[in-house]
């Protein structure tokens, strides 16, 4: 009897596929009602997805319209807001919808903190929030929370499938934080803890430290935080227990294919070179890659950011929202990781840009951006391989 109740709940609990009981009418207006007061997007043009994993779920909400920029806009801002509520155990936002003795809610508040690692990620089409724990009650917790809300918002959410997809010999990109949000807001708050976010082994990253204090970058795990207050390089090669991006793309690639650049090529000549050749190894364009470049560089313009400008008044304004430090690299030899999006420009990009590039010198342990870029002959280009 015992072996057959622990083959029960095992079941019970990395089984995502899940059917709940729809709430009773005149609590579906009542739900909708109150969640029109704290969510700022139409719940009539929106999707919520619960997923239920092993180690937690996933809450996505998505438009229903991919053109409805306005609605992705409302669903990013609001699972920015709440995802950093929720690693404060502040789940007051869900307590005004569904009630303050919805299923499992007490017991995420009572968590210890980082008990529950939640992590926020933009998508194409909205934005999801990640919840993962190694605690089991705590996962039935947040399994008898996600059922609540299907019930509660079944005019308006579906269940969801666990797991993630990769890409051929690369994972999904994850990104957290939103450039344009970022500076619209000026805010460089800290969005994820870099050891949540950052695999320990076969990860590559670039990034923004919280409050802009300086630039992230990993090639295979290792670590690049290169801190603006020491000027560009004297980077710490290890991630602080506390330390959070304020902006960050990760992908893990287990394993990468060569191409070579023969002749010395302008920025606009190799960012349609890496193009060219990413779709003769079978990438899609269409959809974000990671990239490096090994070699010896013509010239490199580089910064490093150290902290927000009080000055800065808002996009168009002369001053930037952060202050930073800048080099000229001429025949400067490096290792760039780089991350191509033309479908997510301003999230993890600039805006109107599709190019997030970092280089490090391993010999001066500079780990910083890259804001302009010329090779010399004979660089490698790296691209995840399709095999």
């Amino acid at each position: 009897m015992k072996q057959l109740f622990i083959m029960i709940f095992s079941l019970l609990v990395m089984n995502p596929c899940y059917a709940v009981e729809k709430a009773s009418e005149k609590r579906l207006d009542e739900v909708a009602q109150r969640g029109a007061h704290v969510m700022p997007f139409d719940l009539e043009l929106t999707t919520h997805v619960f997923s239920k994993t092993a180690k937690g779920g996933v809450q996505k909400v998505i438009v229903k319209n991919l053109k409805d920029t306005a609605q992705i806009r409302l669903i990013r801002e609001h699972l920015t807001k709440i995802s950093q509520e929720f690693q404060q155990a502040n789940y007051s936002g869900p307590a005004k919808i569904h009630g303050e003795n919805m299923p499992g809610l007490e017991m995420l508040r009572n968590a210890k903190p980082d008990q529950v690692r939640i992590l926020y990620k933009d998508l194409t089409n909205g934005a999801e929030i990640t919840y993962s724990t190694d605690a089991t009650i705590l996962i039935t917790a947040i399994h008898q929370w996600f059922d609540a809300q299907l019930s509660d918002h079944a005019r308006h959410a579906t269940p969801g499938h666990s797991g993630h997809k990769r890409h051929n010999n690369y994972s999904n990109i994850n990104n957290y934080g939103n450039f344009k949000t970022m500076i619209q807001t000026k805010n460089a708050k800290g969005v994820v803890n870099l050891r949540h976010a950052i695999p320990s082994v076969d990860s590559y990253a670039v990034g923004a430290i919280q409050q802009g204090l300086g630039e992230i970058t990993v090639i295979n795990g290792d670590v690049w935080l290169d801190y603006g207050k020491d000027h560009i390089g004297n980077s710490l090669n290890s991630i602080p227990a506390d330390e959070k991006a304020a902006l960050l793309v990760v992908s893990e690639v287990k394993e990468w294919q060569n191409s070579h650049i023969h002749d010395a090529l302008s920025k606009e000549e190799l960012f349609k070179f890496i193009l060219e050749e990413a779709k003769e190894a079978g990438l899609d364009d269409g959809q974000p890659f990671p990239f490096m470049l090994e070699g010896n560089f013509n010239k490199l313009l580089l910064h490093v950011i150290n902290g927000t400008n009080p000055s800065f008044a808002g996009p168009g304004g002369k001053a930037k929202l952060f202050y930073q430090y800048s080099e000229e690299r001429k025949n400067q030899k490096a290792t760039i990781i780089g991350f191509y999006s033309a479908n997510l420009q301003g999230v993890y990009t600039k805006v109107g840009k599709s190019w997030h590039l970092h280089a490090v010198i391993t010999d001066e342990n500079i780990g910083a951006h890259v804001d302009g870029i010329s090779t010399n002959e004979n660089v490698i280009l790296k691209l995840p391989s399709q095999k």
